[in-house]
């Protein structure tokens, strides 16, 4: 006939189960409880009673041992994963995922050492289990929220699970046909009846993997019916056992719901009566109630629904929390008709009833069914609120957020503000055209994101919305584009922002963008007082005080500046003027400011650190006396980086490096140059930029020293130098031009004469036509005096061919190659040149130029100099 021995056990139930019972009797290993049934009635019992985190810890205790056999292993392993997968159903959203992944996690990891242990299927088949409870689970998620992502993760798991589990089923019962059969395999260790028993575990997980993937499309459709189709026939082959056997009443139940599915409330009702009452448990007469109940809500029929759970209440004093959910959803269905036949005063009570029946269920079930009450009560809230056309608007623009959709679900949200508004509802309007304008500003959409923000600010000014929608707005308009028109759209709103919402708690954030705006198109002194007016706000003071020093530091920069570079001597004086000024006000207003900061360095912000770096490199450059402060300032800068705060360790590295560079740089500024860097390790501590910074300081204080401390900041200069070299190839040209620049000058400081002479031909050759640079050169070889003259003259006339005949720089460079060939002795060459100049541009030059050259003609010219013409 070519029966396999598998269905000749099907034929009749009753010779099923007697082979079952002669299985076990016969072929079991042991008569007594073996250890792997000891260890899952242990963990089961834990896992009935809602301890998870008892069972896991207990379990991974026990599997931290060194001393365990495969076998204690493999049994501990499946039921740590079973305890994971189970207390996962119980929670929701990452820590739901985490468990999923922890259950899977344990069973992948055995399986990895020991792939062919005579329990591997079991294991294999727990693994499947997971993915099955992750697909229904997430099946209720989509169902109770119209999560379309949802979804589409709920049928990628249940097409795992209902694939895998066939193939374990398959796998299973040849193990099951060797095993009768005598035939030798790794199987040989587990009983015959066990192996029966998870193959009929595999069929009935396949079959509850097919339904729940039904239920996720409309009713009708082809797949949903192939799927159930194949579900039914699964089942019908496992409905035939013995009452008594779990899986046989599981399978009746589920063919029942198949039956509803496909459309056959009769059918699935005759399914149901047909269960043998005497041997169902209570979790199987809640499974029989939830199918009857739907099949009532099926046939419009939500009266008859809740009478059928009054009254199972009244029989059984509780229900499930499957249950629970179906009162709620048919309370809905009783407030929808109420309100469809304008039964107002009903479907207010029924509304109460829905709250009750939420409240019970967290009472009651808790966990993740209440959850669910909760969601299935919402559905109705939008309709009660709007109307079933707001409503509808409102969850479609739901459905394309969840999609990914996002710019049409923005859209979607602010038609449906719009709606309220004309409804008179301006308050849930002004929150759903917020949450527009928060999903359009999430895809950069900043143009319609400033739009939703602008009609969420109006629709109900009262509303604290109002002033976070209106100050969304304006950071869209600055986000939108750097075109002068959106920045000026930008200043306007947060004018008007600081204005309409002057007692808002969002007017200290508007004046900080609007002080952060003037900051950065270095309008400082508009920036100032804008930052001033936040200090008083104790949560902003510290970004005030950093926006502050920044400012001034910035502004005395500037004015620096265009103090040097002005050629005009009134604009000059005012320049310096306004420096002055701007000196004194940043000195006294860096020490107020500075008494201001925490106390404790470990409660410093980034901001903090900022400001006490920025302050203490200003004010060691001011020419007020506040070293000491700008000292402190560096050293508690120095302190507050050396915390650890994991989040913001880069930040923090860079605020020690500058603060311990500053710290240094400091004390040489106030002519501590032998002291100021107590060794080279603190000069390696600072940055290569720092330490440049520094050099550039020196060389500009080195002329102004007496002889002693000139020497000490010559050799802490080359110091400096040596330190910076290592670091050449990273160097920028104008930082190596720096460095030689520096070098010369410290070796004329310190007397090292020739190795200067040497300098300076490096920096002739650095400097090739650059007229800048060359001038540079030739200053600093004026100061060798007659041993760097050449050089001087040499640089000066190729100055002078590159300069226009009559400039104020032409004939400068001229009056300096006069000044080297009187120092080498050439007066006959001085006087020529003194008088061709004169020919070539009789009125070429200022009065203080003109002065020079009238002079340098004297003293060629003087009796006292005639001996020395060569």
């Amino acid at each position: 006939m070519g029966f396999d021995l598998y269905y000749v056990h099907l034929i009749e139930f009753n010779v099923r189960s007697l082979l079952i019972t002669c299985l076990i009797t016969l072929l079991s290993t042991s008569t007594v409880a073996t250890g792997a049934e000891v260890t899952a009635t242990y963990f089961s019992g834990l896992r009935d009673r809602g301890l998870f985190s008892l069972a896991e810890s207990v379990a991974l205790n026990r599997l931290a041992a060194d001393d365990l056999s495969n076998d204690e292993r493999a049994a501990l392993s499946l039921e740590l994963s079973k305890t994971f997968a189970q207390h996962a159903i119980h929670t929701l959203d990452t820590e739901q995922i985490d468990l999923y992944q922890r259950a899977e996690s344990v069973i992948e990891k055995f399986l990895a050492v020991q792939p062919r242990h005579p329990r591997a299927l079991e294991l294999r088949l727990q693994r499947a289990m997971i993915d099955l409870e992750r697909g229904r689970s997430l099946r209720w998620t989509a169902e109770l929220t119209r999560s379309d992502s949802a979804a589409l993760s709920a049928k990628g798991f249940l097409k795992k699970a209902a694939t895998e589990l066939q193939t374990l089923s398959d796998q299973i019962h040849k193990a099951f046909r060797r095993r009768t059969r005598g035939i030798a395999s790794s199987d040989d260790r587990v009983d015959p009846a066990e192996l029966y028993q998870w193959e009929e575990q595999a069929r009935l997980g396949a079959a509850q993997a097919m339904i729940a993937a039904a239920r996720l499309n409309p009713r009708g459709d082809s797949n949903s019916n192939r799927a159930l189709q194949e579900a039914d026939r699964l089942l019908e082959k496992l409905a035939r056992g013995v009452e008594r056997n779990p899986i046989t009443r599981s399978a009746k139940i589920w063919r029942a719901e198949v039956a509803r599915l496909s459309g056959d409330g009769q059918a699935a009702r005759r399914r149901l009566a047909d269960i043998e009452p005497t041997s169902l448990t209570p979790q199987d007469r809640d499974a029989m109630a939830a199918v009857s109940v739907r099949i009532l809500l099926d046939e419009d029929k939500p009266d008859a629904a809740a009478e059928l759970l009054v009254n199972y209440r009244k029989e059984r004093g509780s229900l499930s929390g499957e249950l629970q959910l179906l009162k709620v959803q048919t309370l809905v269905e009783l407030e929808r008709a109420a309100r469809a036949i304008n039964v107002p005063e009903l479907a207010v009570d029924v509304q109460r009833q829905i709250d009750l029946a939420v409240e019970r269920a967290k009472v009651e079930v808790g966990g993740v069914w209440a959850y669910r009450c909760r969601l299935a009560a919402d559905a109705v809230g939008n309709e009660r609120q709007f109307g079933p056309e707001i409503a509808a608007q409102i969850e479609r623009a739901e459905r394309l957020a969840a999609t990914g959709k996002t710019s049409e679900a923005a859209d979607a949200y602010f038609s449906s503000a719009e709606a309220m508004v004309e409804s008179g509802d301006s308050s849930a309007a002004a929150k759903y055209a917020f949450r527009a304008g928060s999903l359009a500003s999430s895809e950069n959409n900043y143009q319609s994101a400033k739009k939703f923000f602008l009609a969420a600010a109006k629709f109900d000014r009262n509303d604290p919305l109002s002033a976070q929608a209106h100050l969304m707005a304006a950071w869209c308009a600055g986000r939108s584009s750097n075109s002068q028109k959106a920045i000026a759209e930008y200043r306007r709103l947060l004018e008007e922002h600081r204005e309409i919402y002057s007692s808002a708690a969002t007017n200290a954030e508007a004046t900080l963008m609007l002080a952060r705006l003037e900051e950065s198109r270095r309008q400082y002194s508009r920036a100032l007082p804008l930052y001033r007016d936040t200090l008083t706000i104790a949560e902003k003071a510290d970004v005030a005080r950093a926006g502050i020093a920044r400012c001034l530091d910035r502004l005395l920069a500037f004015l620096a500046e265009e103090s040097a570079q002005a050629d005009d001597p009134k604009i000059r004086e005012v320049r310096q003027q306004q420096l002055q000024e701007w000196s004194n006000t940043a000195s006294s207003e860096f020490a107020d400011l500075a008494a201001g900061l925490p106390d404790v360095e470990t409660r410093w912000s980034p901001h903090d650190a900022e400001f006490a770096v920025v302050a203490a490199q200003r004010l060691s450059k001011l020419p007020t006396n506040q070293t000491d402060l700008a000292l402190n300032l560096a050293e508690r800068a120095l302190r507050s980086s050396e915390f650890q705060r994991p989040n913001d360790r880069e930040f923090w590295q860079k605020i020690g490096e500058a603060a311990d560079g500053l710290r240094s740089a400091i004390r040489v500024s106030a002519g501590d140059f032998s002291g100021g860097l107590a060794d080279d390790s603190e000069l390696r501590r600072m940055t290569v930029t720092a330490r440049i910074s520094l050099l550039q300081d020196l060389r500009l204080r080195l002329s102004e020293l007496s002889v002693g401390p000139r020497t000490q900041c010559g050799r802490l200069m080359l110091k400096i130098v040596e330190s910076v070299e290592g670091n050449g190839s990273r160097l920028k040209p104008a930082e190596r031009w720096l460095l030689a620049k520096a070098k010369a000058e410290a070796d004329i400081a310190v007397g090292e004469l020739d190795r200067a002479e040497q300098t300076v031909e490096q920096l002739t050759q650095m400097a090739g036509s650059d007229a800048g640079r060359m001038r540079e050169a030739a200053q600093i070889a004026e100061r060798l005096g007659e041993r760097g003259a050449e050089r001087t003259l040499d640089l000066w006339q190729r100055i002078t061919a590159r300069l226009p005949a009559g400039s104020d720089e032409w004939l400068a460079a001229r009056i300096n190659s006069v000044e080297a060939l009187i120092t080498l002795g050439r007066l006959d060459e001085a006087r020529k040149l003194i008088r061709v100049t004169r020919l070539l541009a009789p009125n070429a030059g200022d009065a203080e130029l003109r002065n020079r050259l009238n002079e340098l003609d004297a003293a060629t010219n003087s009796d006292s100099a005639r001996p020395n013409s060569r």
